[in-house]
């Protein structure tokens, strides 16, 4: 997101400007699959130079956020210092072949440059584990959920429920709550054993296990075969591989599906009110638990605005065209003055904060995007 970024290339202007007194002897990230490139070279200033001073650990399988990047793109030379990590010692081997089902794709390489190791390629070191599945109707959800709650093999404290979209969430939350089964958010759990089922988003479950876990997935998500369409299939198929190896020793798994055969006729007449509908709801609400100006998969661009364009780190305009004659001319200008001339950058228009930059007139335009089969 655009602005978590200009903070963190502040910190990296301010680290460059009074560097630490007494330097780290050592920086060691987790989950580093998530972290923006700018983060990643932030990181790196903060290790500083010397042998064995930056130790990253990640999984692009387990990616939630969109994007990718590699290291190299930061700055971080791994050429014949990287370790791929081959053996699962979390989850039980039923959950772990349950979880390989999932179409992970992997957007990070394995930190030296090649691909990584797929979780279908791990090797499981322990064994036994139990899984369960439902499928059923919004009307079916509730018996469904309070009977699998009271029927985990652990203590509700050692579980949870994790859901991938808030209106799941709070759904659950509601049935949870008529039902009498005391939860907490996975926001506020501190590990401390209280008696309470934990509940929240996939994006909350990251980086945590848990003995038990139910997994509520609603299948109203279309895919088709647009580009960002694609994206989000990629993306919430690493979501379902972290929801499923959240769980060590049980997992229930739950698909709410309202598409029951008997309602195929009456859908199929009503698609394009369907359809209409569900444009309002990708408008007004995003499936990643962001707020939907922030996502660039469920953020829309203008007219004549491309998903993907270009900027320059100190200009006020986007441009379709990476050579966009007003763009270059902009910087024969500056360059005459005697001005710095920035690089033109690729970014994702959803990654744009809201008033930052101002489509380009030129190529941001219905007839360059006839010229350019748009």
């Amino acid at each position: 997101m655009a602005a978590d970024d200009d903070l963190i290339e502040l910190g990296r202007a301010e680290l460059a400007d009074r560097p630490l007194e007494t330097p780290y002897a050592g920086v060691v990230v987790d989950e580093v699959q998530d972290i923006p490139l700018c983060g990643l070279r932030l990181l790196n200033d903060l290790a500083g130079d010397g042998p064995n001073r930056l130790l990253l650990v990640g999984d692009g399988q387990q990616q939630v956020y969109p994007g990718g990047w590699r290291l190299s793109d930061a700055g971080i030379p791994v050429q014949g210092r990287g370790e791929i990590l081959k053996v699962n010692y979390r989850n039980r081997a039923e959950v772990l072949g349950f979880a390989r089902r999932f179409d992970a794709t992997n957007r990070v390489d394995d930190l030296d440059g090649a691909d990584g190791v797929t979780l279908r390629a791990a090797e499981s070191a322990s064994e036994g584990g139990v899984t369960e599945t439902w499928r059923g109707t919004s009307g079916e959800l509730s018996g469904a959920l309070v009977e699998a709650v009271r029927n985990l093999p652990v203590r509700p404290d050692h579980s949870a429920l994790i859901v991938f979209h808030h209106k799941d969430l709070g759904r659950c939350a509601e049935i949870l709550r008529k039902a009498g089964i005391p939860t907490l958010a996975l926001e506020h759990y501190s590990g401390a054993a209280d008696g309470k089922l934990k509940i929240g988003t996939v994006h909350r479950a990251k980086g945590l296990d848990f003995e038990a876990v139910l997994v509520l997935e609603n299948t109203h998500e279309s895919v088709t075969g647009s580009e960002a369409e694609e994206e989000r299939r990629e993306l919430r198929g690493r979501q379902h591989l972290v929801a499923a190896t959240r769980a060590r020793d049980f997992l229930w798994w739950g698909v709410l599906d309202d598409t029951a055969p008997e309602q195929a006729e009456k859908a199929e007449q009503s698609e394009k009110a369907e359809n209409a509908a569900k444009a309002v709801e990708t408008e007004d609400d995003c499936v990643h638990d962001m707020p939907i100006s922030w996502c660039s998969l469920c953020r829309k661009p203008p007219p004549s605005v491309l998903p993907h364009g270009y900027r320059t780190s100190g200009g006020t305009a986007y441009h379709n065209d990476p050579d966009c004659t007003w763009l270059r001319k902009g910087q024969g200008s500056a360059h005459r003055q005697g001005m710095n001339v920035h690089d033109v950058t690729r970014l994702a228009w959803g990654s744009v904060t809201p008033g930052e930059l101002e489509p380009c007139e030129f190529c941001c335009s219905p007839q360059w995007m006839r010229r350019h089969g748009h």
